[in-house]
């Protein structure tokens, strides 16, 4: 499926923030308030954005709904990336609900955006959604939060999802044969949610071993991680680290 580059609904609003700042400084405000006011106006914007990594269809609805998330800027101010949602319900009017998400974004000469990424849905994993949580310190590495799941059961899970806007990659880091490879077996395990970059650009995020609905403990032969607790991800050396627990 096609994806038009149209530019999203969010940037005409943050242009109309900022017309509206400069013609309240008049070109007498201090800088500090300037940057003030812009980041009450941004804050503003996320606190009324759509969730785009949970858009299901809505009670009778028929056909395709789609929403857009805010915009989430490079460091350097060169990438800017967003999210589109869709959810479709292909019965009438039904519950069968299948999500679509893309991951677009355009370097700031660019005259639109581009589709980078397309999650699909999957037979027994017909919903899927996307969170933007951060672009990296140095370079122009995005790292998201990816999240499917199966209508009307509690199958699915959080993955993180990396987009190299240099290398135009984006890819699902194989977390599965790397924790495997670094304890030795075959490890069971769920994310629990992805936090962003630490000062080394490395990938952080939360990881404990899988448990059985009912079950008090993880099975011995796939336990590996022990609770919940903090890892990052080496992209360039392709490997994990187990973090010290923050206080």
């Amino acid at each position: 499926m096609e994806v038009a580059a149209l530019e999203p609904a969010h940037f005409i609003m943050e242009r109309k923030m900022m017309r509206t700042i400069k013609r309240r400084a008049g070109g007498r405000l201090p800088a500090l308030r300037a940057i003030a006011l812009i980041l009450v106006a941004c804050a503003a914007v996320l606190a009324q954005a759509p969730d785009t990594s949970y858009f299901p269809c809505v009670e009778q609805q028929r056909g395709m709904s789609q929403i857009e998330g805010p915009a989430l800027v490079s460091p350097d101010g060169h990438w800017r990336a967003y999210v589109r949602a869709e959810a479709e319900n292909r019965s009438a009017p039904g519950v069968d609900c299948f999500n679509t998400t893309w991951l677009l974004a355009k370097a700031s000469g660019d005259a639109a955006f581009q589709s980078v990424y397309v999650k699909k849905p999957e037979p027994y994993l017909q919903g899927n959604g996307l969170k933007l949580i951060a672009w990296s310190h140095k370079g122009h590495v995005l790292a998201a939060e990816l999240r499917r799941w199966q209508y009307g059961s509690d199958v699915g899970g959080l993955s993180p999802l990396l987009y190299d806007a240099d290398k135009k990659r984006a890819w699902e880091p194989e977390l599965d044969a790397l924790f495997d490879k670094r304890f030795g077996k075959k490890c069971a395990f769920v994310i629990g949610r992805v936090i962003g970059f630490d000062s080394r650009d490395r990938v952080l995020f939360e990881a404990g071993d899988y448990f059985e609905e009912g079950d008090e403990e993880p099975v011995p032969e796939t336990r590996c991680l022990g609770q919940r607790g903090l890892w990052a991800l080496d992209i360039p050396a392709g490997a994990l680290i187990e973090m010290p627990a923050r206080p």
